[in-house]
């Protein structure tokens, strides 16, 4: 018999996203007003951009690529 701790499960799975440079989404109904929150939005945004945009290595050098991912997604 198998058995998983759901706390082992989820620390490996916190780590999982902490290596790729994710941040976990919370899970808020989006017809609540929590749901569309800047705290509920903001990780599922992050999670979304290209890894070479996440892993800037400056503030700088992450606004230009920023800008430069978001120009490319508007004209494509």
């Amino acid at each position: 018999m198998c058995y998983n701790n759901p706390n082992s499960l989820k620390i490996r799975r916190l780590k999982q996203y902490f290596t790729a440079g994710l941040l976990t989404v919370p899970r808020i109904s989006k017809q609540k007003a929590g749901g569309r929150a800047f705290s509920n939005r903001a990780p599922f945004l992050w999670n979304g951009l290209p890894v070479h945009v996440r892993d800037a290595d400056s503030v700088s050098t992450f606004k230009s690529l920023l800008k430069t991912h978001l120009f490319s997604r508007s004209y494509d």
